[in-house]
């Protein structure tokens, strides 16, 4: 049923405009992971977003490449998405290299995909500044609070974050 809702809605807004809203492209993107319906329902409403358009939304559109890599058996298929997905991203995040959201993108691939695929290197990086992030804006009333959100309790339960870190995220 909720699947059901989530369609009618961004049906309607591709009757008139393509989505441009975060909050239910982020709707999208984290029941895609779960849902394969959801995954290609988030890439029909990515795929004309151009890729030297706002960086958000090509980090959004890199996301939906990677969300069809879970729901494929095809090999080549899943690496095609893959490749697309990681091409997408690091071109979003070299044109926004502050944007939180465009590196917790990154964070999040990088820390689920196989090590095999060779996209590992800025883990640490990207966990360092992440962390940072939470601190600075713990007490700032005016944060994004479904990112911070979704950024905090994603780093309480990731392998790549020691027991200490996680003792301090939960005092955020």
């Amino acid at each position: 049923m909720k699947i059901f809702f989530t369609f009618c809605f961004c049906f309607f807004f591709t009757l008139s405009h393509a989505i441009t809203d975060i909050k239910l492209l982020r709707k999208l993107l984290n029941e895609s992971s779960k849902n394969q319906k959801t995954a290609q329902l988030f890439y029909e409403q990515t795929k004309n977003f151009k890729q030297s358009g706002e960086p958000i939304l090509v980090g959004f559109k890199a996301m939906s490449e990677f969300m069809l890599c879970n729901h494929t058996s095809n090999l080549f298929s899943k690496y095609n998405h893959f490749n697309e997905g990681k091409k997408l991203l690091e071109t979003a995040i070299n044109q926004d290299l502050k944007n939180t959201e465009l590196v917790y993108f990154r964070f999040i691939t990088q820390t689920n995909v196989p090590i095999l695929l060779g996209y590992s290197s800025k883990i640490s990086e990207d966990k360092k500044f992440l962390l940072n992030y939470l601190k600075d804006n713990f007490s700032n009333a005016n944060k994004d609070v479904d990112l911070y959100n979704q950024i905090k309790n994603y780093l309480l339960q990731c392998d790549a974050c020691s027991l200490a870190e996680k003792e301090n995220l939960k005092k955020l």
